[in-house]
């Protein structure tokens, strides 16, 4: 694929979309949206965006709702080789860092260390691609490449169509990646890498896919999404004595909390003034002290069908009142899992085993989100963990700096991403889910977390050498959602989509099914191009004919096909074909994604997969059904584009303008200023050193 000619044919099309964009408006507003192929059909709504450099101790940090319009991507290609004294590179990425909110914010002095890296590096906005999701633009910054090329489609893969036998799988694996990694090139190179949580950094993957020699120079710790340890007792619990979460009996004075086959004792005990605090003990040994309302560490021996677990987690008592007494234990991360989360010397393990994760682990994206939902944890115990998930995180990402050698690290923090799901519509008081009061919770809450942040990168940064260039990324943005949109539940309605009795999709009888941002047409309809033309046309009436039932409005910004029809606002922008969302790549890897591709505008969400909902576009319920935050669409909306932030010595000093930066571009920038050779790359790296 020859980016030159890739990046020139878009940009003729981007300039005549300009052109009839402001032509067609009246159009489109009169007739509504109406299937096409050659022309948009939805006009987006426009509203300004809150205003920059607003203080965060008065407002908000910026709109979580409010829609902007969607500009014309404007790629560049800065081919100029990095000539430098660069000996490492640090790639941290953020997931979800909202460029809307964090520069702001840094701008403003509430982010000191994020206002350091504007101030003395290059910075700005960094553009996702199709679809702006954590697992494609992350590949995106592995590879130099987009999702046709990498491979990596959505975070829900498919190593081929499901009506073709394809099962999904988390994408944040890697497993399916096709394309060369940097970390891969650094290897070749000789070089030394460390990852630190960095999505794709699933040890099994891994652990399969690198030499044995290579698997010499690499350390990887991977805890995070779609990391599961394999045994049955790592989910969060809650033990009380009302029965909500797991029953457990308070009798003499002590307690007796199950986990797995083992049983922890504990014991309540005064410590004068009405304050208790719950001792633990494991035999005979006293494995934790909690008082009451607060947190502790506790590491145990878990027994589990035979075998024996070191596990850690975090433990509150959030009652140790003699009528109520309810205990909340976080996730656990365990020491010698069946599913192995370390590549590496087994005394550096231990040596972050005993520095990082005994003193404290819990991780906010593993389900602890929906604890509230369940009435296990009220929301101050929520934005607890929050703070408690940031600084495992970056004390992992500390520990990889300081104690491992290497040329290239890659490093991770989840922490804004699940939050923003569960919270950034709620920072919106107009949202029928929300009120004033909440709102207040949810923006406290939200910029407490990006403080505790960016007080972890400048500790971070007082940590690097001379030579060292830090690059700081995040993969998306998000947006406020009013409407969760349910693709299959309108499929099943239309004919097209045929379930079992327990709601599953039955494909053999099926016509189309959604998931991951694209619907998929059963193969048996695509073998004479007229009928397949049909179906897709049938498919778009469908998706034509979807409202929200509280407004009245179409909930998507481009649905395009195969075939060239596409419909919405952006239509004018990405074109009518797979190739203007840079889907187009090795025919072995075209089966992975499906027949139409979907994006809703701001204010909607496409995550559900329900084919039995009552309606086909429902309301969130915070903590419970769907989420309140989304960014399942297209990087043209300002919503949805991220942060970039380049610091170190030689880096120029200056501001990246819209659409200058794109996620491949980070992959083919570290490729330049190691000198690496990134055989898959097709985006050009950004010029970055004076």
């Amino acid at each position: 694929m020859n980016p030159i000619k890739i990046l020139r044919s878009k940009a003729a099309v981007l300039m005549l979309a300009v052109v009839l964009a402001a032509a067609l408006v009246a159009i489109y507003l009169a007739t509504g949206p109406q299937q096409t192929s050659s022309t948009s059909t939805h006009v987006p709504e426009t509203q300004s965006p809150a205003a920059t450099g607003a203080s965060p101790a008065t407002e908000a940090p910026t709109s979580v709702t409010a829609t902007t319009t969607p500009e014309a991507p404007r790629l560049q290609l800065q081919a100029q080789p990095q000539r430098s004294e660069v000996r490492r590179v640090i790639l941290i990425s953020i997931d979800a860092a909202r460029a809307m909110d964090v520069w702001p914010l840094a701008r403003d002095g509430f982010l000191k260390n994020m206002g350091k890296i504007a101030a003395e590096g290059a910075y700005g906005e960094l553009s996702p691609i199709f679809p702006a999701e954590t697992v494609p633009n992350h590949a995106a910054f592995l590879t130099g490449a987009p999702s046709g090329i990498h491979g990596a489609f959505s975070d829900v893969a498919y190593p081929k169509s499901p009506f073709e036998g394809g099962k999904s799988e988390p994408g944040y694996w890697g497993r399916l990646i096709a394309a060369d990694t940097i970390w891969e090139a650094a290897l070749r190179k000789g070089y030394r890498v460390a990852i630190s949580n960095f999505i794709h950094g699933y040890v099994p993957t891994w652990q399969a896919r690198l030499s044995d020699a290579d698997k010499n120079k690499i350390v990887i710790i991977y805890t995070t999404k779609a990391y599961t340890p394999g045994v049955g007792f790592a989910g969060s619990q809650l033990y009380s004595t009302s029965g909500i979460g797991t029953r457990i009996n308070y009798t003499g004075g002590k307690l007796y909390i199950p986990i797995a086959d083992t049983v922890l004792v504990g014991e309540v005990q005064s410590t004068g003034g009405g304050a208790r605090v719950l001792v633990l003990y494991q035999g005979n040994k006293k494995i934790a002290e909690v008082p009451e309302g607060g947190w502790a560490s506790v590491v145990v021996n878990v027994t589990e069908k035979g075998t024996t677990y070191l596990a850690a987690f975090m433990v509150k008592a959030l009652s140790l009142a003699p009528n109520d007494v309810r205990i909340y234990r976080g996730n656990a991360l365990v020491y010698n899992a069946p599913i192995p989360w370390f590549m590496g010397p087994e005394d550096l393990k231990r040596k972050y085993w005993e520095e990082v994760v005994e003193k404290g682990y819990i991780d906010v994206y593993h389900g602890l989100t929906s604890d509230v939902g369940r009435g296990w944890i009220d929301l101050k115990t929520y934005a607890e963990i929050v703070n408690y998930t940031v600084d495992y995180y970056w004390r992992t990402n500390l520990f990889v700096l300081k104690n491992v050698e290497f040329q290239l690290m890659t490093g991770y923090d989840v922490t804004p991403d699940p939050v923003e799901h569960a919270i950034l519509g709620l920072m919106d008081p107009s949202m029928p889910y929300s009120n004033a009061s909440i709102a207040e919770w949810a923006r406290r809450t939200y910029l407490g977390m990006w403080a505790r942040i960016d007080q972890w990168i400048g500790e971070f940064m007082k940590e690097m050498n001379n030579g060292d260039v830090l690059i700081v990324v995040g993969d998306h943005g998000q947006w406020g959602v009013r409407g969760c949109v349910a693709i299959n539940t309108a499929l099943r309605r239309a004919g097209l989509l045929v379930t079992d009795e327990k709601g599953n999709p039955d494909f053999s009888r099926s016509v189309a099914y959604y998931d991951g941002g694209y619907i998929y047409i059963n193969p048996k309809y695509k073998a004479d191009p007229a009928t397949y033309s049909r179906v897709v046309e049938r498919v778009m009436e469908v998706l034509l004919s979807i409202r929200d039932p509280a407004t009245g409005e179409w909930p998507f910004a481009l649905v395009v096909a195969r075939t060239g029809q596409a419909a919405g606002p952006l239509a004018t922008i990405y074109g009518h074909d797979f190739s203007s969302l840079f889907l187009d790549g090795p025919a072995k890897l075209q089966s992975r994604i499906g027949d139409i591709a979907i994006a809703v505008k701001p204010g909607y969400c496409a995550y559900d997969k329900s084919a039995t909902r009552d309606n086909v576009v429902n309301t969130p319920i915070p903590f419970v059904y769907s989420v309140t935050g989304c960014h399942d669409g297209l990087g043209s909306w300002k919503e949805l584009r991220s942060i970039i932030g380049i610091w170190g010595k030689g880096v120029e000093v200056r501001q990246l303008k819209g659409f200058e930066a794109y996620s491949p571009q980070v992959g083919s920038t570290i490729a330049a200023l190691l000198g690496l050779e990134l055989r898959n790359a097709t985006f050009a790296p950004i010029w970055v050193l004076n």
